[in-house]
């Protein structure tokens, strides 16, 4: 599979790092399948315990922060874009957009732990001046929990683990891919239709 040869042969602590780095962004991987990965590679001998945990929570960190800068950087623009709205749930970034309005910064925290909710916090969060500070800071505080419960799941329940989330990345990126290729046909026969209306 091509997420498992890539981990295998990037390999070492600066792979962990940039796969966990880009993970979401480069890659439509999860960051939970590389960590998996790595408790796997720590039952084997082939990685040390302190090392790998820093470098998977520098590598999540540094993620999470380019997340804060899209949203930042991009704001509104990017949260009320269509193209966007069709990739990521517009249910999923009004739930977002409720949380850091509700919480704030705290919602950082809170995002990391509610599957679908932890990119479009992290964005909102950016777009809605949430201070890098304070980002990071609640960043961190789930982080130090979620990279090393993980990692910790990879080491224990090794190769069966392991293949499951490979399955996994595998149908999620199917399924990225089905709904990248309808909103292109989407967009070209919208085209189409307004060349239409104007000629």
């Amino acid at each position: 599979m091509l997420f498992r040869t890539l981990l295998e042969q990037v390999g070492g602590y600066f792979g962990l790092f940039m796969v966990c780095s880009t993970s979401g962004l480069v890659f439509p991987l999860p960051e939970d399948v590389p960590l998996l990965y790595a408790g796997y590679l720590l039952a084997s001998g082939e990685l040390r315990w302190v090392p790998t945990l820093m470098v998977g929570v520098a590598g999540v960190g540094l993620r999470d922060v380019i997340a804060w800068l899209a949203g930042r950087t991009l704001g509104a623009s990017l949260l009320d874009a269509r193209w966007f709205r069709r990739l990521v749930p517009s249910r999923s970034i009004d739930n977002a957009t409720r949380m850091v309005r509700d919480h704030g910064a705290g919602a950082v925290l809170a995002g990391r732990f509610i599957p679908g909710l932890r990119a479009p916090v992290f964005l909102v969060a950016g777009a809605s001046g949430v201070r890098l500070s304070a980002f990071v800071f609640w960043d961190m505080l789930g982080l130090v929990v979620a990279v090393p419960g993980v990692i910790v799941l990879g080491f224990v329940f090794g190769e069966p683990i392991l293949d499951y989330a490979f399955w996994l990345a595998k149908v999620l990126r199917s399924t990225w891919a089905v709904v990248l290729v309808g909103a292109m046909l989407l967009l070209m026969w919208r085209s189409r239709q307004q060349r239409a209306r104007s000629s």
